[in-house]
């Protein structure tokens, strides 16, 4: 199922909203768009009202300051929310939309009912941080297209690759389409997130589930463990036979958890 068509709030945010009941935010991962919920947004729309944004740098979105950070990615989400009268939702964040996510949660308490953190990259460990730095470093020298390959490797997995190449195509081309310096700043942001994020984890306050891909190698399940530890009262769910690109390769299994997360919030 295609999203329904983008619209656009006056701060330059472009965003979907569809489906009705008590709103839930889906936040997609850096170099990716909003388009990457479609298989969970048919799925959570029968139940809920689903809002869709790209985020600053993506897709049809403004651009981040120079100086932006991950402040103000949580602030366009916000700014988005109040334009839609919205008071309290539910946020779904996937990899750098967990840290977005977190960010609300810690800046904007009252704005975050509940929260789902898929493929959550926390407390990185020194080599991954040399890693994904190395990769931001090289991309602003080399440009993004000799990272896209590695990365999707990294995203699913083989037999998921051969089966469904038209995904890998789709991820791959909007990858290749994203405006360079927007994907420079936000991955530069995402590349340091976590640290700004790990001594700040104990005051979320908010309902959380935490899912995480068992072979993820970048949002590894050590570290939704380590998340799971420190946000008080998390649920914590590791999906077997899974890579970082859950809500593509195993839309349906991620739903279920989502629906069943979310609908507690209305019982």
């Amino acid at each position: 199922m295609a999203l329904a068509q983008q619209l656009r709030d006056p701060s330059g945010t472009a965003y979907v909203d569809a489906g009705s009941g008590a709103p839930v935010v889906l936040l997609h991962g850096v170099g990716l768009t909003g388009a990457m919920w479609s298989p969970i947004a048919e799925r959570l729309q029968q139940r809920h009202r689903v809002i869709i944004p790209d985020m600053l740098g993506h897709g049809g979105s403004a651009q981040p300051a120079a100086d932006a950070s991950l402040a103000d990615y949580a602030r366009q989400i916000v700014t988005l929310l109040r334009h839609l009268g919205i008071e309290r939702a539910g946020v779904v964040g996937f990899s750098m939309g967990a840290m977005v996510a977190q960010r609300m949660a810690i800046d904007f308490p009252s704005v975050v009912d509940r929260m789902a953190l898929v493929c959550a990259v926390h407390d990185r460990p020194l080599d991954a941080k040399l890693a994904v730095r190395t990769r931001a470093l090289t991309t602003a020298i080399r440009g993004l297209e000799p990272s896209v390959e590695p990365a999707l490797e990294r995203w699913f997995t083989p037999s998921f690759a051969r089966l469904r190449p038209e995904v890998i195509d789709t991820v791959r081309n909007t990858m290749l389409a994203n405006d360079p310096v927007g994907y420079l700043r936000s991955y530069a942001i995402f590349a340091q997130g976590d640290d700004e994020l790990v001594d700040q984890i104990a005051r979320i306050r908010v309902p959380t589930l935490i899912v995480v891909a068992e072979d993820d190698t970048g949002s590894t399940p050590q570290m939704g463990k380590a998340l799971h530890a420190a946000i008080a009262g998390s649920q914590l769910v590791i999906l077997p036979g899974s890579r970082h690109m859950l809500p593509l390769e195993h839309p349906d299994r991620l739903a279920d958890e989502l629906a069943t997360f979310f609908i507690e919030e209305t019982e």
